[in-house]
């Protein structure tokens, strides 16, 4: 079996509630970092580079990192490639690409 394991159900939906939380509360600490920089409403930091201030801070740069590595686990991007890794690797074992785990 592999490391990865299908998440369904009541499962997924705790994964996207935790993952929005997750998304909201550092959108929020991002928020306040860039006021403690320049003043910033919430769209501002759609472009964060449109301040020279902001685009040269090391921390508020590694903390919209964050926010993006978090945003990006979201997308249906990373849905279909979750689904993807486990139907493309039984449709290789079918073609005789990989050996049958086991």
């Amino acid at each position: 079996m592999s490391a990865a394991r299908r998440v369904t159900g009541p499962h997924l939906a705790i994964r996207d509630r935790l993952l929005t939380e997750m998304i909201e509360q550092q959108h929020d600490k991002l928020l306040r970092l860039a006021r403690r920089i320049v003043p910033t409403s919430p769209g501002d930091l759609r472009n964060p580079q449109d301040f020279l201030q902001l685009s040269r801070d090391p921390v508020f740069n590694y903390e919209d990192g964050i926010l993006a590595g978090l945003r990006s686990a979201t997308s249906p991007c990373a849905r279909n490639c979750e689904a993807g890794a486990r139907t493309g690797a039984a449709s290789n074992r079918r073609r005789g690409y990989m050996p049958a785990a086991g």
